[in-house]
This record gives structure tokens, C-alpha cells and sequence, in this order.
């Protein structure tokens, strides 16, 4: 029994710790013009994270969640964005070239007027 109480209280301890380093993560970003080319962001909740002009150049977003994130004139060439969540993220200005996303994810961002789209064409919006 004490046992079980013990790894309970660790496992909370353990959640909260993960939380308050991911919101630490994002009040870090948030702050400065992210230089992220190559990073691994895989997985990571960076959803409503401002991210606007970031360098995610070649950076990996697998499953990542990035909603409601502001990435205006991000640089995101040639970035995998595999099954990353992207609903009402804005995208407005952003480089998407070579970047691995599919239309299904784009069509859920929130603006994409002006980005430079994954086939190398200009969303206008048409």
C-alpha cells in the first residue's frame, strides 16, 4: 500500500516537473527570435506559441502541436511536419518549401496568406 501511495506522489511530482519545463520552453521561445534549424521538436505541445520570423529550418515536428501557433514569416523549408497539428496556426509569410506537410494539415492553419507553399507556389488564398 505504501508503496503504491509513494509512486503516486512521485508520478505527480514527475507530471508537474514535465509541465512546468514545457511552459518554461515556451515563455523561452516566446522571448526571442527562435534559431531552431535542425532542431528536434517532435511531440513537443507548443501550441498558441508565438514563433513568428523563427528559423525551423530543416527542423523536425513530428506530431508536434503547434495550434494556434504564430508562425508568420517563419522559415520553415524543408522542415518535416509529419502529422503535426497545425489547426488555426498562422502561417501567413512562411516558408514552407520542400517542407513535409500535407494539404489536409495546411488547410487547417488558420491564415496562410502569403506563404511560400511546400510545391514552391504563393498561397493567395484562391
Amino acid at each position: 500500500m505504501m508503496k503504491r501511495l509513494l509512486y503516486r506522489v512521485y508520478l505527480t511530482g514527475y507530471k508537474a516537473n514535465l509541465a512546468l519545463r514545457g511552459r518554461l520552453f515556451q515563455v523561452y521561445l516566446n522571448r526571442r527570435k527562435a534559431k531552431l534549424a535542425g532542431a528536434d521538436l517532435s511531440f513537443l505541445n507548443l501550441s498558441g506559441i508565438n514563433l513568428s520570423g523563427a528559423d525551423l529550418r530543416e527542423a523536425i515536428l513530428i506530431r508536434a502541436d503547434l495550434s494556434s501557433a504564430n508562425l508568420a514569416n517563419a522559415n520553415l523549408a524543408g522542415a518535416d511536419l509529419s502529422g503535426a497539428n497545425l489547426s488555426g496556426a498562422n502561417l501567413s509569410g512562411a516558408n514552407l518549401i520542400t517542407a513535409l506537410a500535407t494539404d489536409e494539415q495546411l488547410a487547417r492553419a488558420g491564415s496562410l496568406e502569403g506563404a511560400i507553399m511546400p510545391d514552391g507556389s504563393v498561397y493567395t488564398g484562391t
